[in-house]
């Protein structure tokens, strides 16, 4: 895998970082356990790189590394964009790379999850490029930061030949806070090959103080999970290590509970349209918004007055020149 030198600043955050990331680096600087089964005090009892509180806002088993039964582990599923919930949503086998992210928190900070299925274990052959998207900036992550606040595990793929690459990076919630919107934004390829050929992206904001996940639903029939128009605002609620809420209770630390006006039992379900693009970042409206009762979280009295607003983030597409 090789280094490709940039640098840039984050506007308004706490960080100046440059160089882009790379697994070989990562595997190097940190030197993890690939098999470790926990991750700040938070079980994973299945043991496919998802904690407990991760599965309880993805809906997936904690005690199955392979939610629906269909040979393809939760973990895996979410690097190569389908549904681990749903036994009729299966990677399409050409697709040799793929890039997947999911979120909760803990005590320590909000955990972005960065999933990489690679169809072989030649990591030399591979690029990674993880960043930051806010104050209207594309920031890519130094290997210094990723040093520093994250961690790498490798885990069984379901081709004998590949694996899944996980990194977990912690990021503190006052960045969230200090940006309101926060993207962050992860491509792959291969060395030699031109544009990425895989990426994924992830929308953080912050509402009253909570950080939130502003989580792409997959449409019924759909067979592919994508970063589309119709989003559940979960909030990222921290949990006591061992299990509690998930990340979706009123348990404290780092963010805190929930505000005692947000509705328990409810979410914010929003859809918004594309109106607008400049680069690789595009401007969306919501054109509707409701609190949804049936979700373990917590809805904002905001929920309905966010029709009308506008939020940039990143196209996933744009990311492999699409």
């Amino acid at each position: 895998m090789r280094m490709m030198n940039s640098s840039s600043s984050f506007v308004g955050g706490a960080i100046q970082i440059g160089l882009r990331a790379s697994l070989i680096s990562l595997a190097i600087v940190i030197g993890l356990d690939a098999r470790a089964q926990s991750q700040g005090g938070h079980p994973d009892v299945d043991g496919d790189g998802l904690v407990f509180a991760q599965e309880h806002i993805l809906g997936t088993s904690p005690i199955s590394s392979d939610s629906d039964h269909d040979g393809y582990s939760d973990l895996e599923e979410i690097a190569r964009h389908t549904s681990p919930t749903n036994i009729n949503s299966r990677p399409d086998p050409a697709k040799r790379l793929g890039v997947g992210m999911a979120a909760h928190a803990q005590s320590d900070g909000v955990h972005v999850l960065v999933s990489v299925f690679m169809s072989d274990m030649n990591l030399r052959a591979k690029q990674l490029e993880i960043g930051l998207y806010g104050h209207n900036q594309m920031l890519p992550l130094s290997n210094t930061f990723l040093a520093q606040h994250a961690t790498l595990s490798y885990h069984a793929a379901s081709l004998a030949s590949g694996c899944v690459a996980l990194i977990d990076i912690v990021l503190d919630p006052a960045m969230v806070q200090a940006a309101g919107h926060l993207t962050v934004w992860a491509r792959a390829g291969i060395v030699g090959s031109g544009a990425p050929t895989a990426a994924a992206t992830i929308h953080l904001l912050s509402i009253s103080g909570v950080i939130v996940w502003a989580m792409p639903v997959q449409r019924p029939g759909a067979s592919e999970t994508k970063d589309g128009a119709d989003l559940v605002y979960m909030p990222l609620i921290p949990a006591p290590s061992g299990g509690g809420s998930g990340g979706n209770g009123s348990g404290s630390g780092g963010g805190g509970g929930a505000p005692g006006t947000w509705e328990p039992g409810q979410i914010c379900f929003q859809h918004s349209t594309t109106v607008g693009a400049d680069g690789a970042s595009t401007v969306n409206e919501v054109v509707s918004a409701a609190c949804v009762a049936g979700w373990d979280g917590f809805c904002p009295p905001s929920c309905t007055s966010s029709v009308g607003s506008t939020f940039r983030t990143v196209d996933p597409l744009v990311l492999i020149g699409g």
